[in-house]
This record gives C-alpha cells, sequence and structure tokens, in this order.
C-alpha cells in the first residue's frame, strides 16, 4: 500500500468519523433529555 492510497483512505475514513462521533453525540444528548 502506497502512500497515495493511505491517504485517500484517510482522506474518506476521517472524515466520516467525524460526522458518526457528532452525530452520536447529538443523539445521546437527545435521548437523555427526554429521560
Amino acid at each position: 500500500m502506497n502512500s497515495l492510497e493511505v491517504l485517500t483512505v484517510g482522506n474518506i475514513f476521517w472524515p466520516l468519523l467525524l460526522i458518526a462521533i457528532i452525530l452520536i453525540a447529538l443523539f445521546a444528548k437527545e435521548t437523555s433529555k427526554k429521560k
């Protein structure tokens, strides 16, 4: 695996991971509000 492939995977993976973390955080906040 060359460095260009690593960069491409990183550029796709990290934003998705960030979005997932934000969505989970928002969801957790909403569910704790309802309790």
